[in-house]
């Protein structure tokens, strides 16, 4: 039976093979979530979608699907995308709170305050007008700038 707690439970279970996918083999832990959510049995499932969207929180998903204007082409389609997009949200919140995960907030400041120092002085050594960040790079910047 999929209820809230279950979802709960899967969604930190995906978050800690997540970080181990990165940590192992260097994979971005945010593509392996979305993979992993995708090809889940609760998202590609009806029945199974249409259980976890009855006995679980479904609001994230629902804005997630709204925000990008999906479109069901049936009652089974809508289940199926949006126990994906609930599932997909659980887990990148799981992730997000696990124990020492890798996106942790003293060290993304620490990062974060490295990075303009030495985003700064490049800029003032090469009279740069624009910087590129990639990766963690843009990833840590981004957090600082906008914080949640």
């Amino acid at each position: 039976m999929i209820n809230q707690y279950e979802l709960e439970k899967e969604a930190i279970r995906i978050a800690k093979e997540a970080e181990a996918e990165f940590l192992t083999h260097n994979m971005d832990v945010y593509e392996y979530l979305h993979q992993t959510c995708e090809g889940h049995e609760w998202s590609i499932y009806t029945y199974k979608a249409i259980q976890l969207c009855a006995e679980c929180d479904t609001s994230e998903g629902e804005d997630q699907l709204d925000d990008v204007d999906f479109r069901p082409a049936s009652f089974a389609d809508h289940a199926c995308k949006l126990a994906y997009a609930t599932l997909l949200n659980a887990c990148v919140l799981a992730f997000d709170n696990l124990e020492g995960n890798l996106c942790g907030d003293e060290e993304e400041e620490e990062i974060c305050a490295e990075l303009e120092k030495e985003i700064v002085q490049l800029a003032k050594e090469e009279k740069f007008t624009e910087v590129k960040l990639e990766g963690a790079e843009l990833e840590a910047y981004i957090a600082k700038r906008f914080p949640k």
